[in-house]
């Protein structure tokens, strides 16, 4: 079953789903390739517990790396 956030996102955001902490070592991976000066874990972890929407693509995203992630509020660039 899914949650409000993840039905909201399938509806609103076709082939995202709400990022998860079990994500944070795929993005963590994607986030230190992509930048010179990465987030670290703790502060994705930190956006988590705050309530920031942050999507991942899901499974049946075809075309999309394993990860990828965006962060709002504040505004976070794409990964």
């Amino acid at each position: 079953m899914s949650t409000a956030a993840e039905a909201y996102a399938a509806a609103a955001q076709p082939g995202l789903r709400p990022m998860r902490e079990a994500d944070l070592e795929a993005v963590m991976a994607i986030e230190r390739r992509a930048y010179p000066f990465p987030w670290t874990p703790g502060i994705f972890r930190d956006c988590l517990r705050a309530g920031y929407a942050m999507w991942v693509p899901s499974a049946r995203t075809a075309g999309w790396p394993a990860t990828a992630c965006s962060a709002s509020p504040p505004t976070r660039r794409m990964c």
